[in-house]
């Protein structure tokens, strides 16, 4: 373990403390298997974020640790989640349930960990839409999901994945449907967005993970 992932870690645990057991044993265990560092790395330092699909407010934790100037924002369907995101006591992030929650704001950057490859296709294509949304002109989307791969890795995630959804119910969903990655530069193009970028930010992690940009087109580029 890295000195950077062990000090996140304690900084997690911090913020977490008012969280119950499994709680903070899942914040431990997702900060372990998602490339956070990647995510973070291309997010502003400043600004308005919006972390849509937020779950339990990791990733927002996480940017708060970094930089003190980002206002922070997520969002999320289960009531649960959001709950858990307020223990976590994360200074100057706002929490809510429904990315209607943030209707009418606009936003520097928004993204998307971990949350498309739980969806049908057309629901993907309902939140990249609403992500569009919520940005500003120029805005930039960062996604980050595991791509569609076959051989043991696969095998892995999806076991994984099929745990966390159906049996244990940490996430919500009903189907486990990984990302092609270029359908979804394609999805992305058709919803408003140019300067797409793929690159795979899956060294040293046992799945295949791909983090994509992309900047909202301004008017005078449609």
């Amino acid at each position: 373990m890295g000195p950077v992932l062990a000090e996140d870690l304690r900084y997690l645990l911090r913020c977490y403390r008012s969280a119950g057991v499994w709680s903070r044993i899942h914040v431990v265990v997702r900060r372990i298997l998602c490339p956070f560092d990647a995510v973070m790395e291309v997010i502003p330092a400043c600004g308005k974020h919006l972390d849509v699909g937020c779950g339990s407010g990791i990733l927002l934790a996480l940017l708060r640790g970094r930089s003190a100037k980002q206002e922070l924002c997520g969002v999320d369907a289960s009531a649960e989640k959001i709950e858990q995101a307020h223990l976590a006591r994360i200074e100057g992030a706002r929490f809510g349930k429904g990315i209607g929650e943030v209707r009418g704001e606009l936003f520097e950057s928004v993204s998307l960990v971990d949350v498309l490859y739980l969806l049908e296709e057309v629901e993907q294509d309902r939140i990249v839409e609403m992500c569009s949304s919520a940005l500003r002109q120029g805005g930039l989307l960062v996604v980050k999901e595991v791509e569609r791969s076959t051989g043991w890795r696969h095998c892995v995630a999806t076991a994984q994945e099929i745990l966390a959804v159906r049996v244990l119910r940490i996430t919500m969903g009903s189907e486990v449907a990984f990302i092609e990655t270029g359908r979804f530069a394609d999805l992305l193009r058709n919803n408003g967005f140019d300067s797409i970028s793929t690159r795979r930010v899956d060294r040293g992690y046992l799945h295949r993970h791909v983090l994509f940009t992309a900047r909202k087109r301004r008017d005078e580029d449609r």
